[in-house]
């Protein structure tokens, strides 16, 4: 895959990139984002935003015209031009007064990244990314016979943003260390540094567990089967709790069907 290729994956909230991936935050998918086959992101209501201010632009540009050209030719050209100059304020003000960056206001109010990218210089987080993948490519998952509450999404999302912050950390430290910065600062954040890593080591362990599972079930699930999926509210819990309630669902299918 070329570098400025994409592709989206079974999961909807992660695209494949020449570079690695871009995971979602499901946040955004429940606040009602979806990603297109070009990677952007689309708004439910972003076609009715831009009709709203297309609207507020012709409506005054014909009806002035229409209702008070009452002359000649150059009255209709003065009237079309007072309205198209009433509809470029109007829809300037609708520019500002509604969401045209539904994205932007939606980071702004949850304080959270839209979107996470990994790159080969992110080998951890692309590991998660791949398991994440591996087994939304599942019958399992594929129909919702597993994982109807898509908590997986959430898991990947979680999972990759903490990959991220432990690398960004590892390489502070690094730099604080060949810098020779305050030694108590150094044990502490190696300290914090190593939670982390156990943390991050148990989450692998964790989608590992749950793809082996999703691998036993292939040829157990129904391919027609397709309940619908409840995506759950954007409210964050530990992915590693939520990991392990997958792994607990997963493995009860397993060994009862």
């Amino acid at each position: 895959m070329m570098a400025d290729e994409i592709e989206l994956t079974e999961l909807p909230s992660m695209i494949r990139t020449g570079d690695g991936y871009r995971v979602v935050n499901p946040s955004a998918l429940a606040d009602g984002f979806n990603l297109l086959e070009n990677g952007h992101f689309l708004h439910r209501n972003d076609g009715l935003y831009g009709g709203i201010t297309a609207v507020l632009f012709v409506a005054p540009t014909v009806a002035l015209p229409v209702f008070l050209a009452t002359g000649g030719a150059w009255w209709v050209v003065l009237w079309v031009l007072a309205g198209a100059a009433v509809g470029v304020l109007l829809a300037g003000i609708s520019a500002v007064v509604l969401p045209t960056d539904a994205l932007e206001r939606h980071c702004k109010r949850t304080s959270e990244e839209a979107e996470l990218i990994v790159t080969h210089g992110h080998p951890q987080a692309r590991r998660i990314c791949a398991l994440g993948d591996r087994i939304a490519k599942s019958a399992a998952w594929r129909t919702g016979a597993f994982d109807a509450d898509g908590r997986l999404l959430r898991v990947i999302f979680g999972s990759v943003r903490r990959a991220l912050r432990l690398a960004a950390s590892k390489a502070e430290y690094s730099d604080d260390k060949r810098l020779g910065l305050d030694t108590r600062a150094h044990a502490e954040a190696r300290r914090a540094i190593t939670e982390a890593e156990q943390v991050l080591t148990e989450l692998e362990d964790r989608l590992r567990a749950i793809k082996d599972a999703t691998d036993v079930v292939e040829f157990k699930i129904d391919p027609a089967r397709r309940p619908p999926r409840r995506p759950r509210s954007g409210d964050w819990a530990d992915p590693l709790q939520e990991a392990e309630l997958l792994l607990l669902e997963i493995t009860t299918m397993r060994d009862y069907l």
